[in-house]
């Protein structure tokens, strides 16, 4: 700081050394003699106090030792401009910096905020995982009480099949021995049943045989008890006829 200021007054020095021969305006003049450090503006110096304004022929009388602070001049106006736009990089730092620190402060929430979630998120999928399982597990459960009250119905249903069907084989079996009995007993039935037809029919023989026999013994017994009877009309007497209106007529079974 010091070094630019001694060299802003060597430079305020030389511009009134150069402006005794370039003739520099009054205004130009007041500007450099109230120069002080504490009020010194880098651009107002640039602009009134470095600044040649006119012809260059007019430095022809001028000394080397007033053109060399003139150079100095100029040197301390590329030091300001090297100052100004070093302080310009250095905003455009700190302004760059604020900025990547807004970007990091937003990531940093946005993070925050994603870890939120993300931890939020990962307490509801527990939480709905666990309410599905609790469902999953519930519906298991009454679907195993109904299989086991399906299948306790089925063993007892099957039981009772087993039970009607054991009973139907019995009755079939008893029914089989039964119709087995019957078409035994229906044979010896049919047999007995011819035996006696057999049987009537030879009572019936013998029966009529006897009545035949019966009545021709009578009819004989009447010969010879009336003997004057007429054997032609005594011979027309048959067992097998039925007396109808006082008249002898052949046996007729009844319709």
């Amino acid at each position: 700081v010091e070094s630019t200021t001694q060299t802003a007054k060597d430079a305020t020095k030389g511009k009134g050394v150069a402006s005794s021969s370039s003739q520099p305006s009054s205004e130009d003049a007041h500007a450099a003699a109230s120069l002080s450090w504490s009020s010194f503006d880098p651009l107002e110096f640039i602009e009134r106090g470095v600044t040649m304004v006119g012809d260059m022929t007019r430095f022809t009388n001028t000394s080397t030792e007033d053109l060399r602070k003139k150079a100095l001049e100029y040197e301390v106006k590329g030091t300001l401009l090297n100052y100004l736009l070093t302080n310009r990089q250095e905003q455009e730092v700190l302004e760059a910096k604020r900025k990547v620190k807004t970007v990091d402060d937003n990531l940093a929430d946005i993070e925050k905020r994603y870890s939120e979630t993300k931890a939020k998120l990962e307490d509801d999928i527990q939480k709905l995982k666990k309410e599905q399982e609790g469902e999953a597990e519930k519906l298991k459960k009454e679907y195993e009480e109904k299989l086991a009250k399906i299948k306790e119905s089925y063993a007892a249903s099957e039981t009772k099949l087993k039970e009607n069907a054991a009973a139907q084989d019995e009755k079939i079996s008893k029914l089989s021995k039964e119709r087995d009995e019957a078409v035994f007993s229906a044979g010896t039935l049919g047999e007995e049943k011819a035996r006696l037809e057999n049987d009537v029919t030879e009572l019936q023989l013998y029966a009529a045989s006897q009545y035949d026999e019966g009545f021709s013994f009578a009819v004989e017994q009447i010969k010879l008890l009336f003997p004057d009877l007429d054997a032609k009309r005594l011979g027309e007497a048959d067992a097998m006829n039925q007396i109808i209106d006082g008249k002898l007529v052949p046996y007729a079974p009844p319709q």
